[in-house]
């Protein structure tokens, strides 16, 4: 916990509630919200809220629809027992603590770079590479004179970052990698 100490940013762990023993208790809530922790951590992500195929969701939906091409679940929640009370419980007994917006002060403050190690083995002093310029995409209608195919074209602008060429498009149909 000592390199957090400090840090300038939130820190938190994601992704706690491992599902391989089951029913998950969640006991780590103690630990992450307890006094060692809580003092550096900003919390922690329950991994994961909703049920899916990999088994590690505290509620479930009872239906899905289609919206824009996407799945989404549809009505009421419904909790997945015993987990979510068990999560429930824990997050009971702890007390998490917040800062009101009107007595926060925030500083900046920067972190000094690690030094090359064999473990981390990148130079802090070394230069940042330049900004590469994005590609600039658009979708060419058949329909209209530009369109020269039966179907709708991709096409790409690559700038000068020496990943493409700076001086023409580049078509791709759709369905192209």
């Amino acid at each position: 916990m000592a390199e957090f100490q400090g840090y300038p940013v939130p820190a938190f762990f994601s992704e706690v509630g491992c599902n391989v023993v089951r029913p998950r208790t969640f006991s780590e809530m103690q630990a992450i919200f307890g006094p060692q922790m809580s003092t550096i951590l900003s919390g922690a992500i329950v991994y994961e809220w909703t049920q899916e195929a990999n088994n590690y969701g505290v509620i479930q939906y009872p239906d899905t629809t289609i919206q824009d091409g996407v799945t989404v679940p549809i009505g009421s929640p419904v909790p997945l027992q015993p987990e979510f009370n068990n999560l429930k419980s824990q997050w009971a007994t702890v007390s998490a603590s917040s800062i009101k917006m009107s007595v926060y002060t925030p500083t900046a403050t920067t972190m000094n770079c690690p030094a090359v190690t064999s473990g981390w083995p990148i130079d802090p002093n070394a230069p940042l590479p330049g900004t590469p310029t994005p590609p600039t995409t658009r979708i060419v209608d058949p329909s209209s004179s530009a369109g020269q195919s039966s179907v709708p074209q991709i096409l790409t602008f690559r700038g000068s970052s020496g990943r493409g060429r700076s001086d023409r498009l580049e078509p791709c149909q759709l369905g192209c990698s």
